[in-house]
């Protein structure tokens, strides 16, 4: 009996870790060179972030990160750059 229950603690284990194992720790690197290659090939050094509010289809909404230049600091401070609430993906690039 105590080797049955010590399988089934271990067992329970490993799918824990598994499951710790799976989650996020930020946004894919491919992603983020993806990022910087639309920064380069659209003369992102010239942007400029100065766009208060963009218009999401039906309203005006504050720009996310207004005024943060892209390749410094983490992407989900970009300006126009919405991450997911998990931030591992990009859900929306804003241009305006």
């Amino acid at each position: 009996m105590k080797n049955l229950l010590f399988t089934i603690i271990v067992i329970i284990c490993f799918i824990f870790m598994e499951e710790v194992n799976a989650q996020c720790t930020g946004v894919e690197v491919g992603d983020s060179l993806a990022l910087v290659a639309l920064y380069e090939s659209c003369g992102g050094v010239s942007w400029t972030y100065d766009d208060e509010d963009y218009h999401n289809g039906i309203s005006y909404s504050p720009t996310p990160n207004l005024g943060n230049t892209w390749l410094l600091g983490a992407i989900s401070t970009w300006h126009g750059i919405v991450l997911t609430a998990d931030g591992c993906n990009i859900k929306k690039i804003i241009f305006e």
